[in-house]
């Protein structure tokens, strides 16, 4: 990037710190555009990783995207407004023990995040299940405390290998009830 510096003079800069301010600048037009992802910042990160344009990059070790050079890519501001247009999940209201808000990105193809809502203390069992009933892999498992949790599901089985495009499951049960929510994942 091409910047002011010092005695009115120019220079090329790349890194974070050249970045950040255009990220945040990112955020700011979004949160404007999409109130409702206003403060969720992980459902904010996921719409501009999953809008990035894809940059590989063999410089530090990894080809695919993520990768060490270029992160998720290059920033797509008008692609994020326009994902998140489609797929900013509205509260989930607890009518029972639990509720899971619908995910977003959806559909998703690096990665999916979901919040988990339960009205008291319990044990939870958050799976992603295929459309044939089967778990594919266990998100979450064990008690957790009342309130909301964000979760994200990279779309990798139990033995972390990327799963075949399709529909999916994320369903959570607790005792005597569960939710679920669909999930149409592309792949990377």
């Amino acid at each position: 990037m091409r910047s002011a510096y010092l005695n009115g003079t120019y220079v090329s800069m790349s890194g974070t710190s050249m970045a950040t301010p255009h990220v945040a600048g990112a955020v700011a037009l979004l949160w404007a555009a999409r109130p409702a992802l206003r403060g969720q910042v992980a459902e904010t990160e996921a719409v501009l990783n999953e809008s990035a344009l894809d940059v590989a990059s063999t410089l530090c070790t990894s080809a695919g995207v993520p990768n060490n050079v270029f992160g998720w890519g290059k920033l797509d501001v008008k692609a994020a407004v326009d994902l998140a247009a489609v797929s900013v999940p509205p509260a989930a209201p607890v009518t029972g023990l639990v509720a899971l808000a619908p995910a977003a990105p959806n559909p998703a193809r690096r990665s999916t995040r979901l919040r988990l809502t339960l009205a008291r203390e319990t044990f939870v069992d958050l799976a992603v299940v295929s459309l044939g009933g089967q778990r594919v892999r266990t998100l979450l498992q064990g008690t957790r405390p009342a309130g909301e949790e964000a979760v994200r599901w990279d779309g990798r089985d139990a033995h972390g290998r990327a799963v075949a495009p399709g529909v999916y499951f994320l369903r959570a049960r607790v005792p005597g009830e569960t939710a679920a929510q669909r999930v149409i994942w592309l792949g990377p």
